[in-house]
């Protein structure tokens, strides 16, 4: 009987060693490991010169990762928590892609959903641009004597560099580039600076939340929309990412998150069956 069991154990044997494309430092590197990069590595270069070896390509990515891996671990590098937080977060990015591949992106915004998203964007568009050059100080009255002295000729650049408080512009003498008024948060300075002309310096000083303005509108323009056919990228882009994050946002809703502290809910005490009368 024993017989009849050493053909099968022996095919198993042999099977198993077959799937084993190579080993490193006792380490086994599986066949399939090998043919799939290989596959990877063709697709990604689908210019390479046909004699190109791709599984030899594949056993050096692969014997470098083995040797590179054992090498960490002799360092106790993999019991790093922060390195194996940046190891978690990028198999999470591409598992994510993966699974958006799936679930959200294999279907394309439909064009019903494109116009509308347009529309909308249409009627909250403002095509003013404006370019302005501000000092912002404490005091109204800093802002008030400001305005005087560039009244009577000194050069605001000069003055923005040397007394405001606004960092991001102060090195560029107070000067902000071309804006849409909508991008500008201060409630009411796009609507001040606008109607100002050219070259017009406010009579006085604008008052907002980060100080007193001493503005002067450097230029301003009309930009109109883009048409729908040239904005139907962007806008197919932006559909898609709204659906990204919707889709994210629904498996954290659906999640059940418990911290340790919360405690588990109590099991319903069932009630007692009544026992049947005898008759």
């Amino acid at each position: 009987m024993k017989a009849l069991f050493v053909l099968p154990l022996m095919f198993a044997a042999t099977t198993a060693l077959a799937q084993i494309a190579f080993s490193v430092n006792g380490q086994s590197v599986p066949e399939i490991k090998v043919k799939t990069l290989a596959g990877m590595l063709q697709k990604s270069q689908p210019s390479a010169s046909k004699g190109t070896d791709y599984e030899a390509a594949a056993r050096a990515i692969l014997l470098r990762q083995a040797l590179v891996s054992q090498e960490a671990e002799k360092e106790k590098l993999n019991r790093s928590v922060e390195i194996q937080l940046q190891i978690e977060e990028k198999r999470t990015q591409l598992l994510l892609a993966e699974l958006l591949a799936k679930k959200v992106l294999n279907e394309k915004p439909k064009e019903s959903e494109l116009l509308k998203l347009y529309r909308d964007i249409q009627n909250r568009y403002n095509p003013n641009e404006l370019k302005v050059r501000q000092i912002v100080v404490a005091s109204e009255q800093e802002a008030s004597d400001l305005i005087s002295k560039i009244k009577g000729g000194e050069d605001m650049a000069a003055l923005a560099k040397k007394h405001s408080l606004e960092e991001s512009t102060k090195e560029a003498g107070g000067e902000f580039p071309y804006l849409n008024a909508n991008s500008i948060v201060i409630p009411g300075f796009a609507q001040a600076a606008l109607a100002l002309e050219e070259g017009q310096l406010m009579a006085v000083p604008f008052k907002s939340n980060a100080g007193y303005h001493v503005v002067r509108l450097e230029g301003k323009r009309v930009v109109p929309l883009p048409d729908y056919n040239e904005m139907k990228t962007r806008l197919s882009d932006h559909l898609m990412q709204q659906k990204v994050a919707s889709y994210i946002d629904g498996l954290v809703a659906k999640a059940e998150v418990k911290n340790p502290d919360q405690e588990a809910p109590k099991p319903e005490k069932q009630k007692p069956v009544a026992a049947r009368k005898r008759k």
